[in-house]
């Protein structure tokens, strides 16, 4: 433990505050999170947990996105291995960033007893925030935590497909500066093997250091403590002895963490610092050479991420063309069934018109039976009437001719004796024949009158045939209205079909011509993928890891 005896001698005035100062991956979530069960205060807008913290990462997302800005403002990032100043910036700059930082902490920790913040990032901008909790009224308190530096590699790698080489000297980077800027200040150092081992034995040199006494370390709390540091927590193991035996671990990577671990275990020394001073140093005056693979590295992760979003568009291209085929099939069923509709529509209409074709054929032959009948009776009419004309004129004739006989008879009488005896004669056989005639003549008129009777029913049959017919006829016209009225829908259906299957064929058109574009498009990236592949990303990521260390080797020389 490095102990600051002047500064706690010092009454405080202000209430206090904890910051958790340690690399990315190094267990700060995992300390934070035990801080926070045993009274520290997390900020409101908290990170929400993720597959790399399954149990949450307890810091601020307000922090982050500022300190994200502030490393952009510098040109940098947060795995930049470059010292950052902000004193280069100017008064009225640095005035508003750090009016802003106050604002956030005010925000996040309103209503905080003992605000606890944490975020890897601080580690390079612990004297910003330093002064932005001193002027929102608070006294930091500062724990580092750290962990071995091959295990944060390894997770830094595994996570962000950063190599081991550079993921320690992040490490590096990280511990050294924020060790730098807490010097003189109240502080205590742990680091992740030993929270998980026995965080009980880590709380009370904690408290000794810091001046403060968790007001929440209960039989309850320590219980829920103990079932959040499970083992799950760890997911990269390597043993201290790694550090020192393993060839990519550099001299100052490996001289820093003794260091930190004996501080972690309460044996530090006064000549440490210096010795801390002189790596910080070594690792600055190296940057001009590990600074050329760095670009190389983000150069080949460009790549890799260009490779990567090749594959999924191609993927992507590959899934749309799959769903266009089934599109496509599925079209074609439709077109099938509706070219089978369209037939069953024709054959229909086709059945229409032939009904249609003979009810108007029945209804033309009714309707000349009917004119043929008629014209029958008619005739045998005339004819009757012609032989009742003839009779009737005939028993005129005769009576007139009586007549003129009777005259002539009185002057004739006496002459004509033997005359008249005979016209008596003929004339009672002219009058037998007229019986015979007026007989038939009553015969005609019975008949006539029969024939009246039987032009009568056959009028009346005739107005009945026709009502019939004329009926049939409008019930033909209704059927025949309602047919075209169906065979006119069926033509506007028709139209509608050949239009959607007009339609359809120009879908389909198109979507053989963007098919075949993607076909293209899909030959295009895959030679590009297969140039990329020829392009041995690994060999070539392998290369710069092996130049990386040689140069930390190179650093590692004495001059």
């Amino acid at each position: 433990m490095d102990k600051m005896k002047s500064s706690r001698e010092k009454p405080v005035q202000k209430p206090v505050c904890l910051m958790v100062l340690g690399p990315h991956r190094s267990g700060t979530s995992a300390l934070s999170g035990v801080l926070s069960h045993l009274g520290g205060d997390l900020p409101k807008t908290l990170m929400p947990a993720g597959e790399g913290n399954a149990e949450g990462y307890f810091e601020s997302l307000r922090v982050m996105a500022f300190n994200d800005r502030l490393l952009n403002a510098l040109g940098s990032d947060w795995k930049d291995l470059s010292p950052l100043d902000l004193g280069g910036t100017t008064a009225q700059v640095f005035e508003s960033l750090m009016s802003e930082a106050v604002q956030v902490l005010q925000d996040e920790f309103s209503a905080a007893r003992l605000p606890l913040l944490k975020d890897p990032r601080i580690c390079r901008f612990v004297g910003f925030w330093s002064e932005a909790f001193s002027r929102a009224g608070y006294e930091p308190l500062y724990i580092h935590t750290h962990r071995n530096p091959l295990e944060t590699a390894q997770s830094l790698q595994r996570r962000d497909g950063i190599p081991i080489e550079l993921g320690l000297l992040i490490w590096l980077r990280h511990v050294l500066d924020a060790e730098a800027a807490t010097r003189g200040r109240t502080r205590v150092f742990t680091n992740y093997k030993a929270l998980l081992e026995d965080w009980r034995a880590q709380i009370p040199q904690m408290e000794q250091a810091l001046g403060l006494t968790f007001h929440r370390n209960t039989g309850k709390v320590r219980q829920q403590i103990d079932d959040f540091l499970t083992d799950s927590l760890r997911h990269q193991q390597r043993a201290p002895e790694d550090v020192r035996r393993s060839a990519q671990v550099a001299d100052v990577v490996r001289e820093t963490f003794q260091i930190l671990e004996s501080w972690a275990g309460g044996a530090g020394k006064s000549s440490d610092h210096d010795a801390l001073d002189a790596l910080r140093s070594r690792m600055d005056g190296a940057l001009d050479q590990v600074a050329p693979f760095v670009r190389a590295l983000d150069a080949g992760k460009e790549l890799a991420s260009a490779l990567k979003v090749v594959e999924q568009r191609a993927q992507l291209l590959q899934d749309e063309k799959l769903g266009l085929a089934t599109e496509l099939e599925r079209d074609r069923k439709a077109g099938a069934e509706r070219v089978t509709k369209i037939a069953e529509l024709e054959q229909k209409v086709e059945v229409f018109e032939g009904e249609t074709t003979r009810l108007t054929a029945e209804l033309e032959r009714d309707r000349k039976a009917g004119a043929e009948r008629a014209a029958e009776q008619t005739a045998k009419l005339a004819e009757l009437e012609q032989r009742a004309a003839i009779f009737a004129e005939e028993k005129s004739r005769l009576a007139t001719e009586l007549e003129h006989e009777r005259k002539a008879g009185v002057e004739r009488e006496a002459q004509q004796a033997a005359r008249l005896t005979e016209l008596e004669g003929a004339l009672r056989q002219r009058g037998l024949e007229a019986e015979e005639w007026f007989e038939e003549n009553g015969r005609l008129a019975q008949a006539h009158a029969a024939l009246q009777a039987e032009m009568k029913k056959l009028e009346d049959e005739r107005e009945e045939d026709l009502g019939r017919l004329q009926e049939n006829l409008r019930t033909r016209d209704n059927q025949i209205r309602v047919l075209e009225k169906n065979v006119e829908e069926r033509f506007e259906e028709i139209a509608k079909v050949s239009q959607i299957l007009l339609d359809i064929q120009a879908q389909q058109e198109e979507w053989r011509r963007e098919l075949q574009q993607s076909n293209e498009r899909i030959t295009i990236l895959s030679q590009k993928n297969e140039q990329l592949k020829r392009v041995g990303f690994k060999k070539l990521m392998a290369r710069y890891s092996r130049n990386i260390r040689h140069s930390l080797k190179m650093i590692d020389r004495p001059a």
